[in-house]
This record gives C-alpha cells, structure tokens and sequence, in this order.
C-alpha cells in the first residue's frame, strides 16, 4: 500500500474555512484540486490554481502534472488554491483608487504599466507596488507574493533611486533632450555626484568628468563639454537641488518620447480635416503635439481613449477620439518614426498577460481573456486517470469539433460567395473550440482565435459597408436632387462602392486566411492523437477506457447546464471498477459477465447523454456542439461494447490452469520426450501472450510433464520446480493482460534449470559414466561402450530400472571376467537400441580375438634383419620375405574369422527374434527355434574348428549366404528350401538334421499357404468380373428400355392432330415429350461412365429399373390425354426421383464432375416435369371454375395478373434449380 500524506489546504480570495485530507504521495496535484472542488463545488472553480509556501516567505506554483511524492511537503507548509482570477484594489501616486480583475499568474509588472496607462502615470519603471508595506519583485505573481492581499498602494521610487535611473536613461538616449538643455542637464548630474564648484578643479578635471555624462547618440561632444563647464560653475548647491532637478526632468516636454516632426490632419468625422505642421511627443501615456520646432503646447490625446487605431502606409497612422465637439479623427504623416510611435503605443495597450509579438488588432489581448470552459478543465483535473488519457481525450474532441467547423467552414464561404448573411453560430463554435484547445495547444488555440476575431471584424464592417451603400441609393432615388447633386451624389456612391469593394477584399482575404489556419490546426490536433496509451493493458481495454473517459467528458459538460454530479461519480466509479476487472486475469475467464455488464450501464448512460443534450434550450450557444459531440461518444461506446462482446463470443471463457501443490509418486519410466516438449513450451510462454486460450492449455500440458517428471525425481527437487512453475502461470497470465509489457522468460529461465535438475536426479547417466572410470580409459571395451551412453542419455531409453540401464550395468560387471557368451550377447542387447554406427561393441567383446597372438602382434622386423645380417644377407632376405607373407595371411585370415564369428552371433540373435514374431506353437516359431539352436551350438564349435581345420572357411562362408538369403525374406519358399538342402549336407553337426527337418515342414506350409491366397484371389476376380457382366446387361436393358420409351413418345407427338380426342383438359404430351429427352441423355452418359469404370452396383440399378418400369406405364395415359395422367404422372416423378437415390451417391462415388452434374441434371429433368404437372393441373381447375361461374372484366384481369405470377414463379423456380444446381458442382 503506498504512503500518505496530510495535506493542510487553505483558499486565499474565497474565505472558505480550512481543510485537511490525506493524500497518496503517488497521486498528481490534481487530486487536491480535484478534493478542493468537492468539498466547496459552488466557490472553488476547476480553473484554480495551486501554490506552496517556501522557506522565503513567499510561494511557489505547483504544475497539475506535478507528483505529491515531488513536492517534498512538510506539515508546516501550506498549501494555496488560489482562485485564476480575482478583484483587487489599487492606490496609485495621486491617491485614485483603481478596481481591477486580474489572474493569479499575472506578472506585477504587468499590472502596473497597465496602472501607469488608465492613471496617465510616467514610466512604470519610476514606481513600485507593495502590500501592507511589503514591495512586491516587479518580476513575480501576485499569487506567489501577497495571495490573500486584496489592497496595493503604488508609489514612486526614492529620489536618489529616480535621480539614478534618469541618469541612465539621459547617457542611454531614451531622454531625449534639446541641444539647448543638455549642458544643463550634464552640469546638474555632476553637481549631485560631486558637489558645487571649487577653485582647485582645473578645466581638464572637469571636462573628464563631465565626459562621463555626455549622451552616446551625440557625435561631437567638446562644444556640449565645454558649455557644460560654464553651466556648472554657476549652478549653486541647495538642499531641494535634487528634488527640483529630478521634477524637472520629470516635466520636460520630451521626457520619454519619440519626438519626430509631422504633419497633422485633423476634423470632426464627415467633414473635411484640417493640416498643420507640429512636433509630435509620445510620453507613456499620452501622445502630445507642440508647434513644430517649439515649445508651444498645441493638445494632447490619452492612449487609452483612442479608438480604431490603424496604420496607413508606412508614413502614416491614424485614430479616432471623443471631444465635446464630437468624435474626431486623427491622422499622423511623417516619414520618419510612423511605425515605430504605433507599435509603441499599441504595445502599451496590451492587457495584462498577452504575449508579446501578437497582431496590431489586439486580438491576441482578447484571447488572453477567454476562460478555458470549465467542464474541460475539471475534467482534465481527475486524477485518477493519467493526465497524457484525459488530454488525448480533450485532443479527440477539438479534433471532432474541429472537423465540424470544416464542414461548416465550406456553407460559410458558399453564403460570402452568394452575398448571404452568415450564420453568427459558425462563429460560436470556433470560440468554444478555441477556448477548449487552450488545454492542449496555447498556440493553436490562439492562432485560430485570433484570426477568427479578425474575420468577425471584417464580416460585420462588409455587411455594414453593403448596408450603408444601399441606404445611400434607396436615399438617392427617392429624392429629386439637381444636376450639381447628382453629381455629388454619383461622386460619393463611387466611394461607396470603392469602398465596400475593399472590404468585400479584406473580407475574402481573412476568410482565405481563416481556412488555412483552420486546416493547419485540423491536421496538426488530429497528429496529436495518439494509439500508445499510459495504460498497460490488452489493446480492447485500452479502447474500452478511453470511451468511458470520452462518455465521462460529455457528462462534464452537460453538468454545466443541469446538475450531473451524481451521474458523473457513477460513472468515474463504474471506470475504476472496469479498470480494475481489466486488470484482473480473472476478467478473461469466469468473472467477465461482471465487466459486459458494468460496459451495458455505460451504454445506457451515453444514450441518455443525448437525450439530455437534446432537452436543453434550443437557445443555449453550445447545444449544438454538445449534440455532436455526445452522438460521437454514443457511437463510439456501443462500438466498443460489441467489440468487447464479439471478444468473449470468439474467446469463450477458460477455466485457468491451477497452480502445483503436491506430486504423487509414480512408477519410472521414460521422460525426455516429455522434457523436451516442457522446454519448447517453456521457450513459447517466454514470449509474448496474445491468446490466452492457447497459454492456458500449454500450461495444462506443462503442468503433467512437470508432474510427471517429479512423480519419478526425489523430494528434494519438488519444491523449486513447483515454485519456477507457479511463477511462469503467474507471469504468463501477467504478460497477457498487460500486452506483453512484463514476459514470463525470466521465470521461464528458472523453471527450465529446475526441471533439468529434476530430471538429472533420476537420469542414470551419469552414474554409468561414474562406474566406467574404474577401467583403463585407452579400454577398447570402454570407448565402445561411452558413445552408446551417450546416445542414450540424449534420446532414451534409459532412465532408473529401464532395460538398457540394467544390460549396461550387467555389461560393466562382466567386463572384469573373461571374455564369454554372455558378454558377447548382452553387448549386442545393448547395441540393439543404438544406430549403425555406434554399434562396435560387439566385435571389440568377440572371443576369438586373442586366440591368434602370433598373428596379432607384430613382429620385430627391424631386429630379426640385424641378426640374419650376421649369418648372411641373402638367408636374411628369404627369411624377411618369408615371415612378411606368413604374417600377412594369418593376420588376413584372423580378421575373417572374427568378422564371421561376429555375423553369426548377429544370425542367432536375427533367428531368435523371428521366432518371437512368429506365435507360440506354429510351425514357423517351432523351425525358427530348431534353427536357433543349431546356430548356438555352431558358433560354439567354430572357436575350435577354425583354429584345426583351414577348410572350414568355405563351408562357413556357403553357410552364412544360405542364412542371409532367409534374413532377407523369412517366409520365401526358395531361399528357405536352399536353407534346408544345405544343412541336410552337413546334418552330421549336431542340430542341423532337425532344424532341416523344421524347415522342410515350414517350407511346405509356406507354399499351402500362398497357394490358398493365389486360390481365394482367383474365386474374387471370377465373382467381380460376374457382377460386372450383370451390371452390364442390366444397364444395357435399361437403356432399350428407355430408348423404345423414347420412340413411343416421338411417334406419337407427330401423329398428334388439331381434333385430338381429350379426356382432360390437361395435355402433357410435350412435357413428356422434353422430359423423356433431358432425362434420356444424361443417365445415358452415367451409364457410360458406369461401364468405362467398371462399377458392379447391381443393387442402383435394379431401383433405377422400378422408375423406368413407371415411366413406361405413366406413356399411354400421358399420350391418350386420359383425366387421370396428371395424377398419376406425379406418382409416377415421385417413383423416378426416389428410384435415382443409390444411382446419385454411386456418381459421388466415381469422384467424376461431369458424372455428378449428369445425374443432377436428370433429376432436375424429372422436377421440372413436376412442376409443370402441377401447373397445368392448378390452370384447368382455374378455368373449369370460371366456366361454372362467368367471368367478367375484373375476372380477366385477375386471371391475367395470376398468369403473370404463375409465369413469374416458373422463372423462380428455374433460377432456384440452377442456384442448386451450381451449389452442387
């Protein structure tokens, strides 16, 4: 659980009582405004901001973003929720009392220019601002210096202190001074710093000193120097000298000005102004204009009574202004000096808080006004959400207003184009969009703020202009003016129209203006929006969330309108809750029916959200944009809710995998395999989740492995098996539902090491290896024996108990006895689960290996040539060559012997198992046994016959070609009848007589054997090629059959006359007619097909058989037109329909396309002669009972519209037919 701290809030400007609340140290500051504003929601507003006390007395703002944890809070500090903007009152110098609002982040440097403005004070520079006798920093908040003051005195600086700053400013150039005065001026600051004239200065003294005083902005200052001098001599020092010095230059004509020489054009508005020469003086805030080149006042205009102020040119500007003659307009022409005295003045007329570099409309002014709607801003304030979630919200709705405002943009342009007058909510829209996108993009928002107010400026002066020239002319024709007025009047309509053709421009240019602005914050918002989220949850929740907290937005903002609170907490409670099922594992299995149903609520409440923005007054500016903007949310949550709904459809529920307790023991047995799958499930579950269905049942498997594989190992390795194992269920279902944010292969690593651990423990491996080691490591036996076990240890079988653990360890114990049988047969035991190439055991364990040393070791060469030497070099000679050959054959002849006692080994082993094969008490197991033995008892007998008789080799060798012929194919009469002459011949060994006796008996079973199988194959053929004749005869019957059907009908449709005899009024003669023929030639191809491969279904065609037998009978009633062939023809489709059932799934069978379409289209043949039996039955009941009961007009038309169905439905028919038919295809 995190750490909490108590938090002591108090609210300078608002008077509330003071509250404390402990706050979690990881939550945002918003949290305490977020408390703040439900404790007192009608006096503290979303817009408030928060500061902390410091050690200097003073206090710092707090950022909303800002982490309680950060702040390093103490109980003795406090902290402030300040009000954004509040009412204070101002003292200035000439004790006037000011009234003002202003905001608690406004510099106090601010306040006070724009004091010295409305009070027409000096520069702002020559005051300061104090609180309850406390100076403020010019360059700090009023917030984070005097938050609960409510009254400020302004005052002017110390004289010492001015005197100073004027001092800077004369040797700077901002105190502009006459050639005339400047002596004076540097006489009087040297006068202050050093006191009166004293005889011992010397004129160089002095000149240097009063250097120091000369303006930069003088080029030759000697003669200034030098008059300086003079100056200083006279001037005599009083104790008011620096008051009155300092009151002098505080009244100078030219303090703080711009001075230029211009020319004045002045007069009431209407009439003609009038021109005069003068000097133009621009103080701080009042403009002034002497006769030029005097100093004789002319009149002076207050900056802040000026109106409509705007350049004109580059050399001229001009306002208007109120006197009591009337308003008067004012132009200024110099070519000097113009743009820099209106940027001056317009820049002293910023409100408090603009930024610097805005437009000369003061629209950048006007924005720093406009409030942030507080909805948006306590909404951005919940702290429980991430702040980057409750501004990508905020984003998603100015984006959606904003392509509103396109589309709107489009209709506005359209009216301009037409001369229509626009739709004022156009502009209501933006405002609110504006004002809201302050949260986001100060500059975007300010942007398109500011050239909206320049649009609604020049809109309304369009629409004005137009107003004002139609009055003119409606003014014009109804009076009866003279040629001379006519004149005047024409003159003045030609302004007019000259007129409100430039602001049909200026208008066309602002709203060209206006577009792109707006499409450049369309685009730039909508790169804002982002997909990557602060939560760390599956992709759905995440979009589930964000609807809620879009839903929450929308609730927000109708809680302006009517009271919301008790809705917008259910639904932040609702969130908290979804939150938390999101990020539960238990939400995708058997606890998500509590989340669909938490998301249905919601959907609920964002459709009454448009019901309740739809209530509202139609009145209301923003009820327009709350629709939208609520029919987007609405949208958007029923999305997502089938989203979620069509997840858990797609992904049912799963019961999760449990977690290991206690493993039961169980019998050893091999488990690789098993290891092997653990580890590759292992290595997938490291990943990655995005099924969790298909984790699930890889931790189930998993789950048994480890279970099994701990059955077997001792207890000692369970627990951290079982603990590995738990953590990967645990962080697999972790990695799901936090989008592979956190992966299970750390804990997979861990339960990977136990279980090989595990599974080392019961692996007898090792202690094969370990047994080993008590033999010489050069052991040929050894050598063999360590690859084998290693094999095995890799791919099994061997594990505790197995039979290769028991063979290997029956091995070690018979390597300390002599080589015998029985080391010999367990090695090829042994090697028997191995493959090919490891199999060497069995020749290094053979016992005929050392039977021949002589032939086996090598014989010294080199020291039986050193003593033939000494007898003689040609007796040494014949000897070497001698030994060399003796010593080649028999070593030859030992290799063979060996490889041939190894074969039959190989033999006995190969025989044993055929009579394992063969079933206890058959002849086969008898023969094979007899051979078996007689082979056990030759490979006994072939140590001592080899080494006494050399002609044992041929025999040997015949009798190892016989056996491999038999190994070759156990059960062919030939090599076994070879096998059995061959050991005839030599039925003096001991066992050959009865194993040829044994196999003359299985030779002769063989061969009865085959024979029954040759006969019982021959009695099958004779009984296929039967039913194939029959098949054949019958299809060929059936076809006759057909063909005479078919001739019948054909003889008779010729011979058919105009006064045939009918016995009912239904003819289906050539129905039949087109029956006979579709159905004729598509059987007929089935039955080619039929015979070309050779189908025996004699059971189809004998059901087929009863159709065509219907057929025949259904002819001389269809064709004599008897009353009862409809009747009985539809019997008789009925018949031909189930009598194909067995012909269509033999055409299935034969897998032929061009087979199965035939067949269909046959049976289509016999519906469609249903379907027109039916018909023609339906029309003479029709016409049998208009005949009974007339028929009139109205009758005839009905018959003709039930024609016109009845043809319809045919087609219909027709249609659905093929649709089947190509279904089937």
């Amino acid at each position: 659980m995190s750490e909490e701290v108590t938090v002591r809030i108090l609210f300078p400007q608002t008077n509330l009582n003071v509250v404390e609340h402990n706050f979690n140290i990881d939550k945002e500051v918003t949290a305490i405004l977020e408390y703040a504003i439900q404790c007192f929601p009608d006096k503290v507003l979303p817009s408030s901001q928060i500061y902390v006390s410091n050690d200097q007395h003073l206090y710092d703002f707090i950022s909303p973003e800002t982490k309680i944890n950060d702040l390093k809070y103490s109980q003795q500090q406090q902290m402030l929720v300040v009000p954004e903007s509040y009412s204070i009152t101002i003292q200035d110098p000439l004790n006037r009392t000011i009234s003002m609002s202003i905001k608690s982040n406004f510099l106090v440097r601010e306040i006070v220019r724009t004091v010295c403005v409305q009070s027409q004070l000096l520069d702002p520079r020559f005051y300061v601002m104090t609180a309850k006798n406390v100076v403020l920093d010019q360059d700090g908040t009023f917030a984070a210096q005097a938050p609960f003051a409510s009254q400020f005195n302004l005052t002017r600086l110390e004289t010492d202190q001015l005197c100073q700053l004027l001092q800077s400013d004369f040797i700077s150039g901002t105190l502009s001074c006459t050639d005339k005065d400047i002596p004076y001026v540097m006489a009087s600051f040297l006068l202050k710093q050093n006191g009166p004239y004293k005889s011992s200065d010397t004129k160089q003294v002095l000149e240097a000193e009063l250097a120091k005083f000369v303006p930069r902005s003088i080029q030759e200052p000697k003669k200034f120097i030098s008059d300086a001098v003079s100056t200083y001599k006279k001037l005599k020092a009083t104790d008011s000298f620096t008051n009155d010095f300092v009151d002098y230059l505080l009244n100078y004509i030219h303090f703080m000005s711009i001075v230029v020489n211009a020319e004045r054009y002045q007069g009431l508005i209407g009439k003609k102004p009038s021109k005069d020469k003068v000097t133009i003086s621009l103080g701080y805030s009042v403009l002034k204009f002497y006769k030029q080149n005097s100093t004789n006042f002319i009149d002076q205009y207050n900056l802040t009574a000026m109106r409509n102020l705007q350049m004109e040119g580059l050399d001229s500007f001009k306002f208007e202004y109120d006197t009591p003659k009337g308003p008067i307009q004012v132009r200024c022409q110099s070519n000097d000096e113009m743009q820099n005295i209106f940027n001056t003045i317009v820049g002293r007329l910023k409100s408090p808080g603009a930024k610097r570099g805005s437009d000369t409309r003061g629209s950048s002014d006007s924005f720093a006004s406009v409030a942030i709607p507080s909805f948006a801003q306590l909404f951005s304030y919940y702290s429980e959400i991430p702040r980057f979630e409750l501004s990508q919200i905020t984003t998603r709705v100015i984006h959606l207003l904003l392509s509103h405002i396109k589309t709107q943009n489009a209709t506005f342009v359209m009216d301009f184009q037409q001369n229509k007058q626009t739709d004022k909510s156009y502009f209501q829209c933006v405002r609110l969009t504006a004002s809201i996108c302050r949260l986001i993009d100060e500059q975007t928002a300010m942007n398109l703020y500011t050239d909206l107010e320049n649009l609604t400026t020049t809109d309304a002066n369009y629409y004005e202009t137009l107003s004002e020239r139609e009055h003119f002319a409606q003014k014009v024709m109804s009076s009866k003016a003279s040629k001379s007025e006519q004149k005047t009047f024409a003159a003045q309509m030609q302004t007019l129209n000259q007129k409100s053709q430039d602001a049909h421009q200026e208008l066309e240019n602002a709203i060209k203006k206006f577009t792109e602005t707006l499409l450049k914050a369309h685009e730039h918002i909508g790169e804002m929006i982002e997909e990557k989220s602060q939560f760390v949850l599956r992709p759905l929740a995440i979009s589930c969330i964000r609807s809620i907290l879009y839903l929450l937005f929308v609730y927000y903002w109708i809680n302006e309108m009517s009271d919301m609170r008790s809705t917008i907490q259910q639904i932040k409670d609702t969130l908290l809750q979804i939150i938390a099922d999101f990020e539960n594992i238990n939400c995708y299995s058997v606890e998500y029916k509590t989340l669909t149903e938490h998301f249905a609520v919601l959907v609920q409440l964002s459709k009454d959200a448009i019901t309740h923005a739809n209530s509202y007054d139609p009145s209301e500016p923003t009820r327009q944009y709350l629709i939208i903007t609520a029919t987007a949310m609405h949208d958007e949550v029923e999305k997502w809710n089938k989203e979620l709904l069509t997840y858990f459809e797609k992904n049912p529920p799963k019961e999760l995998s449990k977690p290991l307790d206690k493993i039961e023991k169980i019998v050893p047995d091999e488990t690789r395999q098993q290891l092997k799958l653990s580890h590759q499930i292992l290595e997938e579950l490291s990943g990655n989740i995005d099924n969790l269905n298909e984790a699930e049942d890889k931790l189930k498997k998993l789950s048994v492995f480890i279970t099994t594989i701990l059955g077997m190992a001792p207890e000692s390795t369970h627990e951290p098996c079982i603990i590995a194992f738990n953590e990967v269920r645990i962080d697999v279902e972790r990695s799901f539902v936090k989008n592979g944010m956190y992966n299970a292969s750390a804990s997979c690593e861990r339960c990977t090491a136990a279980l090989d651990a595990a599974f080392q423990s019961v692996n007898p491996a090792n202690d094969l290896r370990q047994q080993l080691t008590q033999f010489p490591i050069d052991d040929a036996r050894v050598l063999a024996l360590l690859p084998i076990v290693d094999y095995l240890d890799q791919n099994g079988p061997l594990y505790q108990g197995s039979s290769t653990q028991v063979d290997i360890q029956r091995f070690i114990m018979q390597m300390t006895l002599a080589k015998t049988e029985t080391l010999v047969e367990i090695a090829f035991t042994v090697e028997s689960h191995v493959p090919e190439n490891l199999r060497h055991l069995t020749e290094v364990c053979d016992p005929t290996k050392d039977l021949y040393p002589e032939v086996d070791s090598e014989m010294d060469i080199h020291q039986l040539a050193t003593q033939a030497k000494q007898s003689s070099l040609d007796a040494v000679n014949s000897a070497q060559n001698i030994r060399q050959n003796v010593r080649e054959f028999e070593r030859e002849c030992s290799k063979k012997y060996r490889t041939l006692n190894t074969q039959l080994w190989r033999v006995m082993n190969i025989f044993r198992q055929y009579a394992i094969d063969e079933d206890p008490g058959t002849v086969g197991h008898k023969t094979f046994e007899q051979c078996r033995e007689a082979f056990r008892i030759l490979i006994e007998e072939t140590a001592f016959d080899m080494k006494r008789d050399r002609s044992f080799l041929p025999f040997i060798q015949e009798f190892t070609d016989k056996v491999m012929a038999v190994t070759e194919s156990p059960r062919r009469p030939k090599t076994l009848g070879a096998l059995c002459v061959f050991l005839l011949s030599q039925q003096t060994r001991q066992g050959f007589y009865e194993a040829a006796r044994a196999l003359a008996d299985f030779t002769h079973f063989v061969l009865c054997e085959d024979s029954n199988k040759a006969a019982r194959k021959l009695v099958e053929d004779s009984q296929t090629e039967y039913e194939f004749r029959t098949t054949t005869m019958m299809i060929s019957q059936l076809k006759n059959r057909l063909i005479n059907v078919k001739n019948k009908v054909d003889l008779s449709m010729k011979a058919k006359t105009q006064i045939d005899i009918r016995k009912s009024h239904v003819d289906l003669r050539s129905d039949f007619a087109t029956f006979i023929t579709k159905f004729n030639e598509n059987i007929f191809f089935v039955f080619t097909q039929m015979v070309a491969m050779k189908i025996r279904n004699i059971a189809a065609i004998q059901q087929l058989a009863t159709g065509v037998e219907a057929i025949e009978k259904d002819l001389p009633l269809v064709m004599s037109i008897e009353y009862s062939a409809p009747y009985f023809s539809r019997s008789v489709c009925g018949i031909v329909l189930y009598s194909m059932d067995q012909i269509i799934n033999t055409a299935k069978e034969m897998n032929s396309g061009k087979t199965v379409q035939c067949t269909n289209d046959a049976q289509l043949a016999v519906r469609e002669f249903l379907f027109m039996i039916r018909r023609k039955v339906a029309e003479a009941d029709e016409e049998s009972n208009r005949a009974r009961r007339g028929i009139g007009i109205p009758d005839m038309q009905a018959v003709i519209d039930r024609e016109t169905k009845a043809m319809n439905a045919a087609a219909d028919f027709q249609r659905s037919i093929r649709k089947r038919q190509w279904t089937v295809k």
